[in-house]
């Protein structure tokens, strides 16, 4: 067998970037779920909203929070979900979802929202799935 001519070489990226794309949903999947099992839910309260520019110059919004654990303790730091544009008004009441483990890893309870991100891991791996299992056929068919 010779060297890929520049159509094998395409399909090959195209199975690759599949593969790839299982692995990060898997990594997604697995870190969610891992979260969701030991989070606390608790009241907070939004002290403040500020831009970050992310990857590719997106301008998008942390959302600062503040809020007593179970133990007790007082908590102030930044929800791990940016959005688009500021999400809850200053001094509004939010509930929160935080790792016991690491309080500071938190962020807002959003519902509806929430869910759909769960969706995200389970759509990378179909998705990835798809794109490699192409890549096998039309390779497979071509030889």
């Amino acid at each position: 067998m010779g060297a890929l001519n520049s159509i094998e070489l395409i399909v090959v990226l195209v199975g690759l970037l599949g593969l790839a794309l299982v692995m990060a949903g898997i990594r997604r999947t697995v870190r969610e779920r891992r979260f969701l099992r030991h989070a606390v839910r608790a009241p907070a309260k939004v002290i403040g909203r500020r831009p970050r520019t992310e990857a590719g110059g997106v301008q998008r919004w942390l959302t600062s929070l503040r809020f007593t654990t179970a133990d007790g303790s007082e908590i102030t730091a930044d929800s791990r979900i940016t959005y688009p544009r500021p999400s809850h008004e200053l001094g509004a009441q939010v509930r929160v979802i935080y790792d016991p483990a690491n309080p500071r890893e938190v962020r807002i309870d959003d519902g509806v929202r929430g869910r759909l991100r769960a969706l995200a891991g389970p759509l990378l791996i179909g998705m990835g799935a798809l794109y490699a299992l192409g890549a096998v056929v039309v390779f497979l068919t071509i030889h």
